[in-house]
């Protein structure tokens, strides 16, 4: 049966879905594929994208996919509570489906198994869906809640605060009982922090102040991203480090005040993103509402004040799907001019400015650079080697030559004769080098060849033997199977003997059996026989006292 492959690009193209978004999917469902759009996959892998991600499929849960998940049909935060909607197969397959949630540590005094309050469930890798106080008793029985079986203490209670929104993903449990109100259905996925990580807050502060500080503070601790808003703008991902230890909270702060951590700016880890490292100090810059379907708010009473957190819900596909409206060059002028001198090319076809190779990063750079050192001299060759010869192609500059030419026809002959020669030198030199290279390739292989016919004779040699080992082993088993075969006649030949002697035995018992039963008559025969013999006596006996009475009577009335 032919095997149907298809190439992962066009698949992406079909269904209109990201590289990462279709590997993070697949392997969700336990398949492994390579992460190259040139990579092939199976008919069985497509049909599982396809299942998920065609666009206008009505699936079986009853949600239509276009694309995306209509945010518009399913509830939301902001939009219509699932309290107002009935609870069937639309809502309750989208929240248990990806097995992710934002969520909410309960506070308890276990140090090892604890819970965590459900408060908005993933439906895909960055989309999510707000479950209400009414209903989530009903998607996670019992109690509405999952249970953390391991280091509650370590990996939640001292890592999230009790407002905090954390993403954690989860599986269902071996023991859950219906019918016991305290009976989880599910618990935290794995035994580590893997499946447990923070989410990157969104800060109202000053992008300047902060750039110019270079330090932020916010209301958790633990964090590694912030995302900062400035008017209708959000700048971030900026990366960010604990500047103090927790103890280290800041000492005018009033009772009635919120704690507050401090972080210092650093460098992007920009491997983890998903980034080039020429990203490593660039902020991005959003339109807030390019950013809507990645923003989730929290909402929450602290000391009677109605408090709000925003959180964006995953980093990295916000940075690969979302363009920016702006980037922000957040280095110092040092590095930049360390970059852009070390990159100036030495020879004009080394040029990756005039060949568009440079990324919107080294752009930048460029153009704050020129305003920095202008005048350098790693400049003026810049422009010698790559501006001049442009413009030498120009009407201008060809008039220019032609000029430069008439006046120093001579010297511009003969230059150009010692430049042929040259050039002729240099070409006859490098021929000579390719084809004396071709002759030590040849003898190479030469080499490699006798070498592999002398293997290749070893290997027959070899074949020989062990097909000649191969044909008496073959023999050998023949005359086994001969004496295999007589020997399984005799076996058979036994098996009638004794048969027949199991025949007699049965017979002899038989004879025995009746023999004993014609004794038994016999003697019931002879038994009888003298019984009668005794009847006979007894009964002539008795005729002859009969015949004794009868005469005596006789002879009584004879003498009357």
């Amino acid at each position: 049966m032919e095997i149907k492959i298809f190439r992962l690009n066009k698949v992406l193209r079909e269904l209109n879905i990201s590289l990462d978004r279709a590997v993070e999917f697949l392997a969700k469902k336990g398949v492994k594929i390579e992460a190259r759009p040139t990579a092939k996959i199976t008919e069985k892998e497509y049909s599982i994208l396809k299942e998920e991600f065609k666009p206008t499929q009505e699936k079986s849960t009853g949600v239509k996919i276009v694309g995306k998940i209509d945010l518009d049909s399913i509830p939301k935060s902001k939009k219509k509570p699932i309290s107002n909607v009935k609870v069937d197969e639309l809502i309750e397959p989208i929240i248990n489906n990806y097995k992710t949630l934002l969520a909410t540590r309960i506070v308890t005094n276990a140090r090892t198994v604890g819970y965590v309050r459900p408060e908005y469930s993933f439906f895909n890798n960055f989309q999510i869906i707000q479950i209400d106080k009414v209903n989530v008793k009903e998607f996670f029985p019992n109690g509405g809640s999952v249970i953390v079986p391991y280091n509650f203490h370590s990996d939640i209670e001292d890592v999230f605060d009790e407002n905090e929104l954390f993403r954690i993903e989860y599986e269902e449990t071996n023991s859950y009982d219906e019918t016991k109100d305290s009976s989880p259905k599910y618990q935290s996925s794995g035994r580590g922090t893997s499946s447990i990580s923070k989410l990157p807050l969104i800060i109202n502060q000053d992008l300047n102040k902060v750039i110019e500080e270079g330090v932020i503070s916010l209301p958790y601790k633990n964090h590694s991203f912030v995302f900062i808003k400035d008017n209708d703008k959000i700048f971030g991902p900026l990366a960010i480090s604990s500047n103090f230890t927790e103890e280290d909270l800041y000492e005018d702060i009033d009772e009635d005040d919120d704690k507050l951590y401090e972080y210092k700016v650093q460098s992007l880890l920009t491997k983890n993103l998903g980034l080039s490292e020429d990203y490593q100090d660039v902020i991005h810059e959003f339109d807030t509402v390019d950013l809507k379907e990645y923003i989730v708010n929290k909402y929450y009473f602290n000391r009677s004040q109605r408090k709000e957190d925003s959180y964006i819900t995953n980093i990295k596909h916000l940075l690969k799907e979302v363009k920016p409206v702006n980037l922000i060059l957040n280095e110092s002028n040092e590095k930049i001019i360390k970059i852009i001198e070390a990159s100036f090319p030495e020879k004009e076809d080394e040029s990756k400015l005039l060949k568009g190779g440079f990324n919107e990063i080294n752009k930048l750079r460029y153009q704050k650079f020129l305003k920095i050192k202008a005048g350098s001299e790693k400049v003026f060759d810049f422009i010698k080697l790559n501006i001049l010869p442009s413009y030498l192609q120009t009407d201008l500059g060809k008039e220019y030559v032609d000029s430069y030419i008439n006046r120093n026809k001579e010297g511009v002959i003969q230059d150009k004769i010692e430049e042929l020669k040259k050039e002729a030198e240099i070409k006859a030199k490098k021929d000579l080098e390719e084809i004396q290279s071709s002759i030590d390739s040849l003898k190479e292989e030469e080499k490699d060849l006798i070498i592999s016919v002398d293997n290749n004779k070893e290997e027959k040699k070899k074949l020989e033997f062990d097909l000649q080992k191969l044909s008496n082993e073959k023999e050998s088993i023949i005359e086994s199977s001969k004496e295999l075969a007589s020997i399984e006649k005799s076996i058979i030949d036994k098996k009638q003997e004794l048969k027949i002697v199991e025949t007699f035995e049965t017979l002899k018992n038989t004879i025995e059996e009746n023999k004993s039963e014609l004794d038994t008559s016999y003697n019931s025969i002879i038994e009888l026989g003298n019984k009668k013999n005794t009847l006979e006596k007894q009964i002539t006996e008795l005729q002859k006292d009969l015949v004794k009475e009868s005469k005596e009577d006789i002879e009584k009335k004879s003498g009357k």
